[in-house]
């Protein structure tokens, strides 16, 4: 008791320093659902050890949640630099908080640097608009000027666009902090197309640069670290989509509503309504009564020819591929200009005749308006001036993969014929060995020994096959021998010198 009495002071102190660094975190990452879970929190008369342990247990929470705020190590016996420490804390995690609400945070993944005054930038109208009034821009004179001065085309300006207005806020426009990585992952091009576009955007009054990206200090670090919870060393730039004055009065069309399910479709099948309406629907539709009909004269509806299916497949492929067409009242209307123009849908497809109106406007230098009163007539108008009597892109292809599968399967018939045709090794050999004992003399083994006369010689001298290739040059050399003989024999035996050996085998 007597320890209790002498340092209950200190920790009692330490204890609500603890407790208030704690409420702080837990306001500070309420928002991400991130609310560290620990004991609640001793009684003043519990024992030190208790009150103790759980005082270290907040300063381990509050420093494995935001480092460099606090250290989990030292000071365990010491309550009054416990509690100049959770102090310290606790006012480092209110001005971090404060911080991030004033920057207007939002979403839990990424940590926005703080805009500068937005005061006299006017918001946009909505995003459906902001797309509407960006297309119109960019196909004004000073839209395609700046497109030209700055090397992109209105093409990549739109599709960037629609990548800032998809990470803007629905009600201003401002707060896009999408890093270029996205963009260049949803829109498939590089960073210096990126940044040619916003320089577009900001000549058209579309955009304004509210702060640029950058490393971010200590304080932002954990700011950022306390806002989502993890590490970020960078922020990427923030910019605010708006809607400049001379473009207010371009609107988009509000997206239709689906009509909600009437009172009828929820009545129930057994109510006094629902049954009369079924007896009055059995007394029109009885065979009775479609005789009585008949009889009248009056003439039936007779159920109109449905369309084909490659001509259906046509039109909802079309109507995917241009959204000018989305307005039309139904698809049916578009499968009846298709059908109408001439087009044969069992060739062309509806991705083949998109192609052919994209080329059609590439060629003419055309684009599609911003509004249209009759997409149907529209429509119809430019089918009719593009000749379909070609080979559709769909069938050339198509046709071109035929030869390229045609003359791949020769290769690999041509290949296969080849290496059936080749010899195995083991046939090698043995046909070389025959080759090579064809090739080698043989000896003969009983055969008679042949004779042989010298020319101008009196006596005949027997001799044999060589055995081989030496044996037959030394006979060569002994019949040469036995001729030169005879001939010194008939001839001057005095004036016959041999001076040369030409003719005789060496």
């Amino acid at each position: 008791m007597s320890e209790i009495a002498d340092f209950a002071p200190e920790w009692h102190s330490a204890l609500d320093a603890a407790d208030t660094a704690l409420t702080a975190l837990r306001d500070a990452t309420a928002h991400r659902g991130a609310v560290p879970v620990i004991s609640d929190r001793p009684a003043p008369n519990a024992p030190i050890h208790s009150i103790r342990s759980w005082i270290l247990s907040v300063r381990k929470v509050i420093a494995r949640t935001i480092p460099l705020v606090i250290t989990a190590a030292g000071h365990h016996d010491e309550p009054h630099k416990l509690a100049a420490d959770l102090t310290d804390a606790a006012e480092s995690i209110t001005t971090l908080h404060a911080m991030n609400q004033q920057g207007g945070q939002r979403g839990t993944t990424s940590w926005a640097l703080p805009s500068a005054s937005s005061g006299v930038v006017p918001v946009w109208t909505n995003r459906r608009s902001w797309l509407e009034q960006a297309q119109h821009a960019v196909n004004l004179p000073e839209g395609r000027e700046s497109c030209k001065r700055h090397r992109t085309c209105p093409e990549a300006v739109l599709k960037h666009a629609a990548v800032y207005a998809t990470h803007a806020d629905g009600l201003t426009g401002r707060g896009v902090t999408v890093s270029r990585a996205t963009i260049m992952k949803a829109t498939g091009m590089s960073e210096a197309v990126d940044k040619r576009v916003r320089r577009v955007l900001r000549d058209l009054s579309l955009l304004f640069d509210a702060a640029t990206g950058r490393t971010l200090t200590t304080a932002e670090y954990l700011a950022a670290i306390l806002h989502h919870g993890f590490a970020q060393s960078r922020a990427a730039s923030t910019i605010h989509l708006t809607t400049p004055p001379h473009l207010a009065h371009i609107t988009a069309a509000p997206p239709k509503r689906h009509r909600a399910k009437s009172a009828a479709q929820n009545r129930d099948p057994l109510s006094l309504k629902s049954l009369s309406r079924r007896e009055s629907s059995f007394k029109k539709n009885s065979p009775n009564a479609r005789e009585r009909a008949r009889g009248q004269g009056k003439s039936q509806k007779t159920r109109k020819e449905s369309r084909p299916l490659h001509l259906q497949r046509a039109a909802a492929e079309l109507l995917n591929r241009v959204p000018a067409l989305r307005r039309a009242s139904h698809i049916g209307s578009i499968c009846q200009v298709i059908a109408s123009t001439g087009i044969d849908t069992t060739t062309w497809t509806g991705r083949d005749i998109a192609k052919a109106l994209d080329e059609d406007s590439q060629r003419r230098g055309w684009m599609w308006p911003s509004s249209i009163d009759n997409p149907c007539a529209l429509m119809a108008w430019r089918l009719r001036r593009i000749d379909w009597n070609g080979v559709s892109p769909s069938a050339a292809a198509a046709k071109a993969s035929e030869t390229l599968r045609e003359a791949r399967i020769a290769s690999d018939q041509a290949r296969h014929l080849a290496e059936a045709q080749r010899a195995s090794e083991a046939t090698r050999r043995q046909r070389m060995a025959e080759i090579a004992a064809l090739l080698t003399p043989k000896t003969p083994t009983n055969a008679p020994a042949r004779s042989t006369v010298a020319a101008g010689s009196d006596t005949k001298e027997a001799r044999t096959t060589p055995p081989n290739l030496a044996d037959a040059r030394e006979a060569a050399r002994a019949a040469a021998r036995a001729e030169v003989a005879a001939l010194r024999k008939r001839t001057n035996p005095a004036s016959f010198i041999i001076t040369s050996t030409e003719g005789i085998p060496a």
